[in-house]
């Protein structure tokens, strides 16, 4: 729910009315982890430009596709260049979250595939690799990075404009990379809209001892299996006060299409 321009967003389930910025993500099932990031990505696009045509009274404005990725089985070249043409589809509606994993979600993944799964430091190198090596390649340059296994590598003579970089996370470590690496904070550990605000204080201070001056945005997940559209308003607007710049409402087990457009239709 960025502020100013209510959107509510249904991860997993992009494929109904009256929500602007459908998603999913790909970090705790295997096997929605192993299907190419394209193929999402342009499914969800195709069935968000149908909906917007169906239901033009809930969703007035075709909003963006987001994707929560766990990148350590996927190949950097690989995945930049799936990335590349879903950007082409999705163009300026796609914004890109990372995340560390856990041994509990990702590393399932990794050992249904037989992959080793890299230690914390070895994750966290990686991933701030990722922030400036994807930006580097959608703009047509030629990148090496050790720890990557990439020698000087490009997709060619392109150019597509990258989209905001949302990481994951909470602690110390990843807060710190952000501030260094990413464009934006994708908040899921915080709930409670007090603690979110003294997380983000956390990390405007190590934006500060970063000397940042790029702007820095940041995103709220929240479950929202069994929650009322009225609590869920008033937690929409506690984050807004907190500084939360958007706000996804997250569905496990509420797939029913008549609740979540009542949802919709109430918060929005």
């Amino acid at each position: 729910m960025p502020l100013g321009d209510p959107v509510c967003v249904v991860v997993g389930e992009p494929d109904l009315p009256g929500f602007a910025l459908p998603g999913n993500r790909s970090h705790g099932k295997v096997d929605a982890g192993c299907l190419p990031v394209l193929h999402e990505w342009c499914a969800a696009t195709r069935v968000t430009e149908e909906h917007q045509l169906r239901w033009p009274q809930l969703q007035p404005e075709l909003g963006r596709v987001c994707g929560m990725l766990i990148p350590w089985y996927r190949n950097p070249l690989m995945l930049a260049g799936q990335l590349a043409l879903a950007l082409e589809v999705a163009g300026s509606r796609v914004e890109l979250a990372l995340g560390i994993g856990t041994a509990k979600l990702a590393g399932r993944a990794h050992a249904a595939m037989g992959l080793p799964f890299p230690d914390r430091r070895g994750r966290l190198a990686r991933l701030e690799a990722l922030c400036s090596l994807l930006p580097a390649l959608w703009r047509g340059e030629a990148v090496s990075h050790e720890l990557l296994g990439l020698e000087a590598v490009s997709l060619g003579p392109i150019s597509v404009p990258a989209p905001p970089i949302f990481v994951g996370g909470a602690s110390d470590d990843i807060l710190a990379l952000i501030a260094r690496a990413a464009d934006g904070w994708h908040n899921a550990q915080e709930a409670d809209p007090a603690q979110y605000a003294a997380l983000r204080s956390r990390l405007l201070r190590f934006c500060e001892a970063e000397g940042r001056t790029r702007p820095l945005r940041t995103a709220v997940q929240l479950n929202a299996d069994g929650l009322s559209p009225q609590v869920a308003a008033q937690q929409a607007r506690a984050f807004a006060r907190a500084g939360a710049d958007a706000l996804t409402f997250l569905f496990v087990r509420d797939r029913d299409p008549d609740v979540l457009c009542r949802f919709a239709e109430h918060v929005l």
